[in-house]
């Protein structure tokens, strides 16, 4: 579907109600009503491939450097640790790291190592290695925006890094969970090739990869976390069309694929279909939002009664209507029953204000509204396109669509080299992860690398996010979470559409692929973006 971001560029949810399936995992059961089967759980079993379809491909796979979408995410997954993780509970806890620790006003973070890790180069994750990592996520022009308060990074010991900020930050390690907090061998950070040779630390290692087509791991046998992984080896095929992914789901060519369309959903999740497949969501978690992301910085979006004409233009109402009903209309960026969800007022559709403001921009700015909508080649999104096409147009708004693949509509993102944009991102558990794409500091100008790709600059929403960065009661940050959901509601960087669900569609055959645990053993959470721990999955020969 459209573009996520879930991590960094990630990120990273299509309707569906949650069940236990067969004991081990979370799933869809026909029609989307809850059922729990009373079969046994099978026992785990080590052993056995799988092929798993990705919806895109990334541009290569250094943390530091390489745009991560929800796929990239799951690659990564498989063949890095993070230094932090998130619980069941949507708390950041410590994975890679064995104790994460701050000062009493969040601006000094020690950062202590578990001994005996080693990379899959054989070398050790240590204090310097993870000094090199963070060191390379405050250089790089991707990476450096969600850093900007880290002032030193020290490696005290071999096993103790000491994080300083410029200014106090409480939320810091939740960037530990994300891709900034995803741990690479220094050879491959300094190898100039490093990017399509990974090597991290995590339960898989990397075999070959051909872009656009697959890339292949096989199981670490020195993996620091005793038991997994499970599997001998996965395949990453790339198939960006979602009808495609559902094929070969059920002709047996993939045996698992990542899925954001509500109608694949509702066709794998009917009855027929529940005898092979499933479809694993995890209803819990912090949902992306598809919608269409306006860039501010160039006309006509950067005129507020364009954006206030084009949301009372847009009915999504219709949209779903069209799509799916399993799918929840977006007022912000957090759904109903979200933690975070704050009494947000939308500017909602109103037909009559929108040709008002048409014709109040129109005065002022030659007697046109035209502009260009970006998306990608992929039939459900070419059906929104069209519906929203049809939506403006009933306002006076001319609009030309033009498709391109993920990676270059990525790039238009970053770079601004667009006018409006098909988007689906800010999924993260914990909304100081969307500090970085919200923050008026990260609004570069057209041509400009920027992570604020609406490139809005809105004081009030800055001094919310900046003051909930100040504090760690949790009651305190909601009161300025939800001021920042108010605001882009009135400064409309984007216009909301639905919330979407990241599924993983299986067959019945593969299990836990939404089952995460802490190294403990305690839950943790099962999906941010799609799978968030390939060591337990497992599938029955």
């Amino acid at each position: 579907m459209t573009v996520t971001t879930t991590a960094l560029l990630a990120s990273t949810l299509i309707g569906g109600c949650a069940v236990t399936d067969r004991g081990s995992q979370t799933s869809s059961g026909a029609g989307g009503s809850a059922v729990s089967s009373a079969e046994a759980p099978p026992e785990p079993h080590t052993g056995g491939a799988i092929n798993y379809a990705l919806i895109a491909e990334t541009d290569g796979w250094n943390p530091a450097l390489s745009r991560w979408g929800g796929s990239g995410l799951d690659v990564a997954n498989a063949i890095f640790d993070r230094l932090a993780v998130f619980d069941e509970s949507g708390q950041v806890r410590p994975y890679l790291a064995r104790a994460i620790e701050h000062n009493a006003d969040f601006t000094v973070w020690t950062i202590f190592l578990r001994p005996g890790v080693t990379f899959h180069d054989g070398t050790a994750v240590d204090a310097g290695a993870v000094k090199a990592n963070l060191d390379a996520f405050k250089a790089s022009p991707l990476t450096s925006g969600t850093l900007t308060p880290v002032g030193s990074v020290v490696a005290t010991d071999t096993t103790t890094v000491t994080v300083t900020m410029t200014s106090p930050w409480s939320t810091y390690p939740v960037q530990l969970a994300s891709q900034t907090g995803t741990i690479a061998a220094p050879s491959m950070l300094e190898s100039p090739d490093g990017a399509r040779h990974p090597v991290g630390s995590g339960p898989f290692v990397f075999q070959a990869w051909s872009p656009d087509v697959k890339l292949s791991v096989a199981k670490n046998a020195k993996y620091w976390r005793p038991g997994f992984p499970r599997l001998e080896s996965i395949q990453f095929r790339v198939i960006p069309d979602s009808k495609s992914r559902e094929a070969a789901l059920r002709s047996g060519d993939v045996d698992a694929m990542e899925n954001v369309d509500p109608l694949t959903s509702d066709s794998l999740r009917s009855a027929e279909s529940t005898e092979k497949f499933q479809v694993l969501s995890a209803p819990t978690n912090e949902t992306d939002e598809t919608m269409v992301m306006l860039n501010t910085a160039q006309a006509p979006f950067d005129d507020i009664v364009a954006r206030r004409a084009l949301a009372h233009a847009t009915d999504p109402d219709a949209l779903v209507e069209v799509l799916s009903p399993s799918v929840q209309v977006a007022t912000s960026p957090y759904r109903k029953g979200s933690r975070w969800s704050a009494d947000a007022a939308p500017q909602g559709f109103d037909l009559a204000a929108a040709r008002r403001e048409v014709d109040e921009y129109k005065a002022t700015h030659g007697g046109a509204f035209s502009f260009q909508l970006n998306g990608i080649p992929d039939l459900e999104v070419q059906q929104m396109e069209q519906l929203l096409q049809q939506q403006w147009a009933a306002a006076g708004i001319e609009v030309t669509i033009v498709n391109t693949e993920q990676a270059g509509l990525i790039n238009q993102a970053l770079v601004g080299s667009y006018q409006a944009t098909m988007w689906r991102q800010f999924s993260s558990p914990n909304p100081d992860g969307e500090y970085v794409w919200w923050h008026g500091s990260n609004a570069k100008g057209v041509g400009q690398l920027a992570l604020n790709m609406a490139r809005n600059k809105d004081p009030e929403l800055d001094a919310a996010l900046d003051r909930a960065r100040r504090t760690d009661q949790v009651a305190d940050q909601k009161a300025a979470w939800a001021t920042v959901q108010q605001r882009l509601n009135d400064d409309l960087p984007y216009i909301w559409l639905y919330h979407t669900t990241a599924e993983i569609i299986t067959t019945n055959e593969v299990h836990e692929m939404t089952r995460s645990t802490l190294p403990d053993g305690a839950p943790a959470l099962g999906q941010v973006g799609f799978v968030h721990d390939w060591g337990p999955v497992w599938i029955e020969n």
